[in-house]
C-alpha cells in the first residue's frame, strides 16, 4: 500500500483541524445604549438651583 492516500488524508486533517481552530464565534448582536433621562434641567424642579443635589460637583 502506498503512503500517498495516507499522506494526503493528514494533511487534509491537519487542515480541517487548523480551519477550525481558527473559526471566530459569531459576534452577539447588541442593542444601542438607552439614554437614561436628563436628571436635570435650565428652569423648574430641577433647575440650577437643585444642581448640587444632582452632583455635589455641580455646587457654586
Amino acid at each position: 500500500m502506498s503512503a500517498r492516500p495516507w499522506l494526503i488524508t493528514s494533511a487534509l486533517m491537519v487542515a480541517a483541524i487548523t480551519l477550525v481552530g481558527c473559526a471566530q464565534p459569531a459576534p452577539e448582536s447588541s442593542k444601542p445604549p438607552v439614554a437614561e433621562p436628563a436628571r436635570w434641567s435650565c428652569d423648574g424642579a430641577s433647575g440650577p438651583a437643585s444642581w448640587a443635589e444632582v452632583d455635589p460637583g455641580f455646587a457654586a
